[in-house]
């Protein structure tokens, strides 16, 4: 019974863990940021079309992000000042800012926000874009997130939860250990009595700790 119940504490410890690490996701990792980067490319790539009423978006696809920084794929086609078609395919960074990105704002370089791609697997002009970017660097106004004062109580919990699950996972192999030695112990007796039986019952247990109990008295 005792058994049963360190195994179900342990599972419940276990699971308490795995959901307390589970810490929020933070703000630029929203799936609704991924919509949104696409909508600001698109809106990007508009402005700087001779005929934005004539586009046709073959693709409008969001790419990987770091940070704020969000990375979006580009192809369309449009007129040009002559009437005749252009298709043409980029990569443009969009970037976000936590205090505001909820409103709709967002940012982005008016110069090297975007460069045209041959297609969609250039990673020469995806890398270049990067750096002309930033694309690794955090902004001064946005650094490093500390951790909050939630993450920390989570962090606590995680720390308090693991300890007690090594704990009970040391107590019921200590105990598993101590019983195995107490049968040996049982069998060595009945041995040297002569007695061939080899089935050690739990009322056996029982007599042998209030065996050794009373010789420590």
């Amino acid at each position: 019974m005792k058994k049963l119940f360190c195994m179900t504490l342990i599972l419940l410890l276990s699971f308490s863990t795995l959901s307390a690490c589970r810490v929020g996701k933070i703000w630029y990792d929203n799936s609704s940021l991924k919509s949104k980067s696409e909508t600001c490319a698109k809106q990007i790539i508009s402005e700087n079309l001779r005929s934005p009423d004539t586009a046709q978006w073959h693709e409008l696809s969001y790419m990987e992000h770091n940070r704020g920084k969000y990375i979006v794929y580009v192809d369309v086609s449009a007129q040009n000042a002559f009437g005749g078609w252009v298709r043409a395919r980029y990569f443009v960074c969009v970037q976000f800012k936590e205090n505001d990105w909820k409103s709709g704002a967002f940012y982005h370089h008016s110069i090297s926000d975007r460069l045209e791609a041959n297609s969609k697997n250039d990673l020469y002009t995806l890398t270049l874009l990067k750096n002309l970017n930033d694309y690794y660097t955090d902004d001064e106004d946005d650094p490093a997130e500390p951790a909050s004062e939630v993450d920390l109580v989570l962090i606590i919990i995680c720390a308090v939860a693991g300890v007690a699950v090594v704990a009970g996972v040391a107590y019921i192999f200590g105990k598993m250990k101590e019983t195995k030695n107490i049968e040996k112990a049982i069998l060595a007796t009945r041995k040297e009595n002569g007695d061939d039986n080899t089935v050690v019952t739990t009322q056996d247990y029982i007599d042998y700790r209030k065996q050794k109990e009373q010789e420590k008295k």
